[in-house]
């Protein structure tokens, strides 16, 4: 329940880190968890970390630690971490969750989630297939000291997120790995009317007048008011008929 998740932020998934889960279900099909931590989001379903589209391996050495060679563009460090499956011969490397410790190239470097090297000599050698799937992780602006202090709520496809330290940001969910998260702008995004000219039928006389205008989208949406603009030195319309 959330109290249970609540306590269970003492405890990092990614690393050592407090995290914070949030459940998050966009319709009867989309269905998730989400895992606040130290500067990064990540997202659950069914039980299971979101995977990106997997990458094909063309090798995998008997090695401590053991090396892939795969097309990628992985992260080293704590940073990516990789789900490997399908592989043939090297069974013992499916199924699993690997941190990317290092790369050159195309050639990968497996640690365990608990950062020791992914001791291979006693695998069977690789004989074919398997691939690479990266967990999905988006950046998050938010520390791990302060996740004890988010809110959130939701509306359909997004999360609106709250933090005393914090502007204010929208998690909206397009796809399992298509996620955008940004700051919430307060205030209109219509831009105010510019290079603003005014006329008038007055002759000249001792009254001053001033002028601004604002715009409206599509949507209703208000913008802020023009620079003004001006007549002076005007004859005075409560008593003179003009425009």
């Amino acid at each position: 329940d959330y109290l249970a998740r609540r306590q269970d932020r003492t405890r990092g998934y990614k690393d050592s880190t407090a995290i914070e889960i949030v459940p998050f279900q966009a319709s009867l099909a989309v269905k998730l968890a989400i895992e606040f931590g130290d500067q990064y989001a990540r997202f659950y379903t069914n039980g299971a970390p979101v995977l990106e589209n997997g990458l094909n391996i063309t090798v995998a050495t008997q090695t401590n630690p053991v090396v892939v060679d795969v097309v990628n563009t992985y992260t080293t460090g704590d940073v990516d971490w990789i789900y490997i499956a399908g592989v043939n011969g090297m069974t013992q490397l499916n199924g699993n969750y690997y941190k990317v410790h290092s790369r050159t190239g195309t050639t990968v470097t497996l640690y365990d989630l608990f950062g020791n090297p992914v001791d291979g000599t006693a695998f069977g050698a690789w004989t074919s297939g398997g691939t690479t799937a990266r967990v999905f992780t988006l950046v998050s602006p938010y520390a791990a000291a302060d996740l004890a202090l988010l809110k959130f709520v939701q509306n359909v496809n997004t999360l609106i997120i709250t933090h005393p330290n914090y502007v204010p940001y929208a998690l909206t969910y397009a796809a399992p790995t298509s996620w955008t998260l940004s700051a919430i702008v307060f205030g209109t995004t219509v831009s105010a009317p510019i290079n603003l000219v005014s006329s008038t039928t007055l002759s000249g006389g001792s009254v001053n007048y001033s002028y601004v205008v604002t715009a409206f989208d599509g949507n209703g949406q208000e913008s802020e008011i023009s620079i003004p603009t001006t007549l002076s030195n005007k004859q005075d319309l409560r008593t003179t008929a003009g425009k």
